[in-house]
């Protein structure tokens, strides 16, 4: 059973005046942060901060971080990312590519670490120039969003009165991400007869009969979205047999499902798709999440559509504009490579700046509904 996620709510102190860039992403590299098990970043995140609240009990392990400068009801813009990264945690190295480009390899190098250290030196920079403007500025660094999902969700209760904007980081190669598809999960259960293995004929083997219906789920037609694009399917799981020398009678498929549609529609796609039988059932079995519509800038950045999803579906505040973007590209999160150029970083800095600034400003404003897609898919 998960805990409850306390939120802590700090003051964006001066710690962060003299760090650099590439030393902040560092720190938050070195510290792993698996999901389930954030607390080394968290706290790392809290020592840099100048003032702790001292109503929060620090004693509850899984926090979000929440930080502004003054008063919380001056925060207009959140800055937001999250902190948990997949697992393996695999150990921060630098490195140049064939091309000479310098390049930051380790486990949330640029998912989505990478993003962190670029919005908080983002705001530095822009402290620097004008302290009053940072004033409402603040940062949520939420747990949980590769999978769990449970600190936006709670973070909803803590967010502040004004709060007219939320830019999430995510790697998005600096394009505006207009939607992302939603996600879902169910297994393929299949069923079988246990045998002796030395005569399979009297049994019926579960994992064959698992292994027909994955074959069978890469030709179902799944409903389709004119801009999302394609409904995915991806086996990531799976498991079977208890004993070497035993036809087995259970075996069971995790399918993640990114979809382009609304969830009830794939999923009454894939339970009218013939999939089902005797031995196999489909069975529904994580919270689904619909595709997310976002917020863009106009004449600004190019924007396109993504295929992985976030957990922006927890903000539920109408008034609110959602902006998703980020530096990195997306193809190398999770991968065991995992790696951001620096000079990727150095943009990304760049980029947040020139959009917390615009927007507070008025030199940037939110686009209609109707968005241009220079590319269809991230």
């Amino acid at each position: 059973m998960l805990k409850f996620v306390s939120t802590l709510a700090v003051a964006i102190g001066v710690a962060l005046a003299n760090k650099e860039l590439f030393s902040l992403h560092k720190d938050l590299i070195i510290r792993p942060s698996i999901t389930r098990n954030e607390t080394l970043a968290v706290d790392f995140l809290i020592e840099l901060q100048d003032v702790i609240n001292p109503n929060v009990d620090r004693s509850i392990r899984r926090q979000n971080l929440f930080a502004y400068l003054d008063n919380p009801e001056d925060v207009k813009i959140l800055l937001n990312s999250h902190i948990d990264v997949l697992p393996p945690y695999f150990e921060y190295k630098e490195a140049v590519d064939d091309q000479g480009r310098e390049l930051i390899y380790g486990r949330g190098a640029n998912d989505a670490k990478g993003q962190i250290a670029a919005q908080i030196i983002a705001v530095e920079e822009l402290r620097k120039k004008n302290q009053e403007i940072v004033k409402k500025v603040g940062f949520l660094y939420d747990l949980g969003e590769e999978g769990l999902y449970d600190g936006a969700t709670s973070a909803q209760e803590i967010l502040p009165q004004n709060l007219e904007y939320v830019i999430a980081g995510e790697p998005t190669e600096l394009f505006q991400i207009s939607s992302h598809k939603g996600n879902m999960g169910f297994e393929i259960r299949a069923k079988g007869l246990a045998a002796h293995s030395s005569s399979p004929h009297w049994g019926v083997n579960a994992i064959e009969k698992l292994s027909e219906a994955i074959l069978k789920l890469e030709s179902v037609a799944l409903p389709q979205d004119k801009i999302l694009g394609d409904t995915t399917t991806a086996v990531t799981k799976i498991k079977g047999g208890t004993a070497v020398n035993k036809v087995p009678d259970e075996a069971t498929a995790y399918v993640n499902v990114r979809t382009s549609v609304p969830s009830e529609e794939t999923w009454k796609a894939l339970k009218e798709s013939g999939l089902e039988s005797e031995w196999i059932d489909l069975i529904l079995v994580d919270d689904s999440h619909d595709p997310v519509t976002l917020d863009t800038i106009e004449n600004w950045r190019p924007s396109q559509t993504m295929p992985v999803g976030t957990d922006l579906f927890a903000w539920k505040q109408p008034t609110v504009k959602k902006i998703l973007i980020g530096c990195g590209s997306s193809g190398s999160a999770h991968k065991l490579d995992e790696h951001i150029y620096k000079q990727e970083l150095l943009d990304g800095v760049d980029m947040y700046v020139e959009l917390v600034e615009g927007l507070l400003t008025g030199k940037l404003k939110v686009a209609g509904e109707h968005t241009k897609h220079e590319k269809d898919e991230l």
